[in-house]
């Protein structure tokens, strides 16, 4: 399987976010690198699955997406540079 750029991801996400009504947009499967808060301590990281989140908004400069996660609501934001996987696709940088 070959796979998404970043830049593909962003592009779909921001087609996505102009054309598409709130109420009709489809949900995601992500997966994300979370990288531990403490700096150098990469040895901590770890892969968190989102099954099923809504993109909800976009912040150009910091290069993150807010998602809203299904069914809780909570708002989650994703830098598109820790972004593994989008509806099982792979993402690469």
């Amino acid at each position: 399987m070959a796979g998404f750029h970043v830049s593909t991801v962003r592009n779909m996400l921001d087609k996505e976010l102009l054309e598409v009504k709130p109420q009709d947009r489809k949900p995601h499967s992500l997966e994300v690198y979370v990288l531990p808060r403490r700096k150098g301590k990469c040895e901590n990281t770890r892969v968190q699955a989102y099954p099923a989140a809504v993109v909800i908004g976009n912040h150009k400069r910091g290069d993150l997406y807010r998602f809203k996660l299904l069914p809780s609501y909570e708002v989650v934001s994703v830098r598109m540079v820790a972004l593994v996987s989008l509806d099982d696709v792979p993402v690469y940088i």
